[in-house]
């Protein structure tokens, strides 16, 4: 087993690249699974990682084993699956297949080689509090709303009953992961922050939840908490999110206002007027005490996260 050799799959997409190239950044050799071959111009084929295409939804269990044999990483960051809501609703079984069935097999795998297997979850595992300022910690029940938080429940549960008096385990909640604002974005779909800029930009109205909140994170602080997990070899459940509970409609409003925007084109509207067909947890803001006690990291607020996205300077 190399001590500095870290699997991460998922790695083409938005939240994939940035855990590589944080990784890169702390010095790990990083062996990443994308289910297709990358263009030469994907901001991962400019860096220094091995890439291995792997079809995870319809690869045999053995060709997984065979590749851990092979690159014996001492952690495995497992950031791949549907993560687009409204898609899980349209495509039930996909949004099981990947986030419940493939992170079990993952974690199955992890458990034999007892290679430490970190999930990233979300706060959609929740329902919701009765007010925006009652934080979720890791120990408070679950109960989610819509197929993608239910599949991200049984994709814990997964991890656990696979790993657990096995090998190490850490599932991470995220919430509302944000990057750059001269992030790529053509080979994924942007982020929040991005999309309200692109909106703005081009002089249109938007109209963003006032009554969903949650804790958005900065892509670079994850990334540095998500290193610091590995280091310290971190176990059990952790709420990897920003330090800031906000609504949606109070981030974008801080979107516009970090970069110059007519903010006066934010107009609030409830969640229910926006697709009453799918349920989403309204005050899903995560706590951040026991990942700061363990890592000894202070997850960023969002004055300090929207200030690093228009500063290229490196925070690691």
């Amino acid at each position: 087993m190399s001590k500095n050799t870290v699997a991460v799959t998922g790695a083409s997409g938005r939240v994939g690249v940035n855990v590589v190239q944080g990784l890169l950044r702390a010095g790990y050799e990083v062996h990443a699974l994308v289910h297709s071959p990358l263009p030469a111009d994907h901001p991962l084929s400019q860096e220094r990682v091995t890439l291995t295409v792997l079809d995870l939804a319809a690869l045999p269990e053995q060709d997984i084993v065979n590749w851990l044999n092979k690159m014996r990483p001492i952690a495995f960051i497992h950031s791949a699956g549907l993560a687009d809501v409204p898609g899980c609703e349209r495509q039930v079984s996909l949004a099981y297949l990947l986030n419940a069935h493939v992170t079990r097999m993952l974690a199955r795998v992890c458990a034999r080689q007892q290679t430490h297997f970190i999930m990233l979850s979300t706060e959609y595992v929740f329902g919701g509090t009765a007010h925006p300022e009652i934080l979720y910690h890791e120990e408070d029940p679950v109960y989610p709303l819509n197929h993608y938080g239910k599949s991200k429940v049984q994709g814990e549960l997964a991890t656990q009953e696979e790993c657990d008096q096995k090998t190490l385990w850490t599932i991470c909640r995220t919430s509302m992961v944000y990057s750059q604002d001269y992030a790529p974005t053509r080979w994924h779909r942007p982020d929040f922050t991005q999309w309200v800029r692109s909106v703005l930009r081009q002089n249109q109205v938007l109209h963003i939840a006032s009554d969903q909140v949650n804790s958005p994170i900065y892509s670079l602080d994850l990334t540095k908490i998500l290193v610091a997990i590995v280091e310290q070899k971190l176990g059990g459940f952790y709420h990897v999110a920003g330090r800031t509970p906000i609504s949606r409609y109070n981030f974008a409003l801080e979107v516009a206002r970090h970069s110059g925007l007519d903010e006066t084109l934010i107009q609030p509207i409830l969640t229910s007027e926006l697709d009453s067909s799918l349920q989403r947890p309204l005050n899903a803001g995560l706590c951040v005490d026991k990942i700061s006690r363990s890592s000894g990291i202070l997850p960023l607020s969002i004055e300090e996260g929207l200030a690093l996205c228009h500063d290229r300077s490196d925070p690691f």
